[in-house]
Parts: C-alpha cells; sequence; structure tokens
C-alpha cells in the first residue's frame, strides 16, 4: 500500500531479525534525530511506502544551500556565471529534487563528488528544452567556481530518458525494493527544504555511518544481473567511504549465490564478464572497444579503485580473492593492495 505519510509499524514476525523491521517506522514513538524535525505538513507529488518520513533540519539546509550557492552553470566563456540556486529559481517546473549520495554525503560531512538532479511531473522533452533555453550541456553539468569536481548531471535512464523521469502527473512511484540499501533511499525538494527518506530510518543510519541491504531490495536484485551487480558495487562504495554494513552475513551468502552468472555472462557488446565491466570501467575508469569489445586499460581513476579493492578486502578476504582473480583474466598487471 502506498501514502503520503507513516503508519504504525507491524508486529514483529517469527524469524526476522532487529535489523531487518525498519521498513515501516513507529510514526507515535518515533524521535527524530538531534536536529531534525518530522515535516508533518509536506506531501509528495509522488506516492511513496508507508514507511516514509519526511525531515526538515536548519542545518542541513545551511549545507545544501552552500553547495548549491557555490555550483556555478558552466557558461561558454567559463566564468563563474549565476548559481545553481537561483537558476532553479527561475525555472517554470512544479518539483525539483537532488537524490542520492548527495544527501548521504553531507550528513554526515562528506565532499559530494556530484549531484544527481530529479524533476517530476515534467516529460524528458520538457528537460531537453530547458537546457536548451539555459544554454546547460545535456546531460546538465554546472562546475564550482574553484573547477573541482563538483557539478550537477542527469544521468542515461532505461525509463524515460533521463535519471528520475517517469512520466508527468501522479505517476512516479517509489518501491523500497527500488532502492539497493537504506542510506542511498533519500531525497531533498529543493523548494520545500525536506529531506525525503524511504526507509524512515536512512537519516538516523547515515549519521551514525551504518547502512543496511533491506529484504525487498536483495529480491529485486534476480531481476538483471546488470542491476544485482551495481547494487553489488554500490556496497563496495559504501564500505571504502567508511560505511559499516549491518548485516554483512546475509550479503555474504548473497554474493556467493549471485557470483557464478556474474562471472559467466559478459557485458553486452563486450569480451569481458559483467563484473570486470563495472570494476573496471565504471570504478577504475579503463574503457571497452565497441567494434571489437576489447578492453582498453585507462586507469582514470586508480586511487579511488585501489581504495575499493582495499574495503572489499578488509570486509571479506574471499570476496577480495575470487574479485581479483577474475580482474587479473583480462589486467595481468593488476596492483593487489597490501
Amino acid at each position: 500500500m502506498f501514502r503520503h505519510f507513516i503508519v504504525a509499524e507491524p508486529e514483529q514476525q517469527s524469524g526476522e531479525t532487529k535489523a531487518e523491521l525498519h521498513d515501516t517506522p513507529i510514526a507515535h514513538k518515533y524521535i527524530p534525530p538531534s536536529g531534525f524535525t518530522i515535516a508533518k505538513d509536506y506531501t509528495p507529488p509522488f506516492l511513496t511506502p508507508d514507511s516514509t518520513r519526511f525531515f526538515r533540519s536548519t542545518e542541513f539546509e545551511t549545507k545544501i544551500n552552500h553547495l548549491l550557492q557555490n555550483c556555478a552553470h558552466k557558461k561558454d566563456d567559463c566564468g563563474t556565471g549565476s548559481s545553481f540556486a537561483e537558476e532553479i529559481a527561475k525555472l517554470n517546473v512544479p518539483n525539483c529534487y537532488i537524490a542520492g549520495g548527495v544527501i548521504r554525503d553531507l550528513l554526515v560531512g562528506l565532499s559530494p563528488k556530484d549531484i544527481d538532479l530529479k524533476f517530476t511531473h515534467i516529460t524528458s522533452d520538457r528537460v531537453i528544452q530547458i537546457c536548451n533555453e539555459n544554454n546547460w550541456e545535456c546531460p546538465v553539468k554546472w562546475f564550482s567556481p574553484d573547477k573541482t569536481e563538483t557539478y550537477v548531471k542527469f544521468l542515461p535512464d532505461v525509463v524515460n530518458g533521463f535519471d528520475g523521469l517517469e512520466g508527468q502527473g501522479l505517476h512516479v512511484k517509489y518501491n523500497l525494493g527500488q532502492f539497493e540499501n537504506n542510506v542511498n533511499a533519500l531525497m531533498y525538494d529543493v523548494k520545500q527544504c525536506v529531506i525525503v527518506d524511504f526507509f524512515g530510518d536512512g537519516v538516523e543510519w547515515a549519521l551514525a555511518k551504518r547502512f543496511r541491504i533491506p529484504r525487498s531490495a536483495a529480491t529485486d536484485w534476480g531481476m538483471g544481473q546488470r542491476q544485482t551487480l551495481k547494487a553489488v558495487v554500490r556496497v563496495f562504495k559504501m564500505l571504502e567511504k567508511g560505511f559499516t554494513l549491518d548485516n554483512p552475513e546475509w550479503f555474504v551468502q548473497l554474493w556467493k549465490d549471485k557470483m557464478p552468472q556474474l562471472v559467466l555472462n559478459v557485458y553486452p557488446e563486450t569480451n569481458i564478464s559483467i563484473i570486470n565491466y563495472v570494476l573496471l570501467v565504471t570504478i577504475r575508469g579503463d574503457d571497452i572497444d565497441r567494434e571489437s569489445g576489447l578492453f582498453i586499460k585507462k586507469g582514470r581513476h586508480i586511487k579511488k579503485f585501489q581504495s575499493v579493492l582495499k574495503a572489499i578486502r578488509d570486509f571479506n578476504p574471499e570476496i577480495f580473492s575470487q574479485i581479483v582473480n577474475e580482474i587479473m583474466k583480462v589486467d595481468t598487471t593488476l596492483k593487489v593492495p597490501k
């Protein structure tokens, strides 16, 4: 069932652990984290699970505003341009959300490397029109004045052209199974200054630098190999950021169940396994020759890649050994972290 606010949590069922019973918070007993209040007056323009909570925080709003004010529009003359917040305020669109890791990172004091922007009630054609009207690149990029990597981007999306766009009207619906873990299931309403926490505990867990993989997400992982591996790699990246996985034994078993198909199957139009594609191309910054499907070693993000490997090694030596063995099938010069 979907609604716009939370309901009481059902009684614990046999066989479930306490850590797994956070998908539906207890509304009347809940005390928000220090510095946060429940936005009781807020109603999102999309359908949300019963577990969803809506937060406001003056301190967090200040952090977001600072980030937005320092994201300069990339003009043709490479000048500073107007701030992102100023440009968004001019747009004739009903709703604008910042989604993904930027919320998580700001909560724990990390510097976001990119910002995913989501619109609701707007088609991808309208987004392209807005980009053209404002002389933005599509995908849109915003660079901070100091030329750091902070930027705003639209990501390609298999649903409807752009990340987060699923049509007009009240057709946008979020299921818990869409999210790989609870602290990544956060969005921020730019115009109303509200954090949307789909699991209801994402803010609290992020502040403690902990995360969990809910059952609903793991069930949906079976829908596709690339989606499965994306979720697995997301766990590795979270470990690299210093977050602690709350249900590691369960994740290790999930890995064992999924690993064979990720190794045996190749990424479309390439000659390397799906796991190598994501680890080497997505994380390390290598490339694939699309005509031959052959692997091209470029290593644009070696430092980050080594950090991820170290996090995997520290988390589970067996998984680390499997990954190293698979990578060395296409890159015999791999430097293994010590």
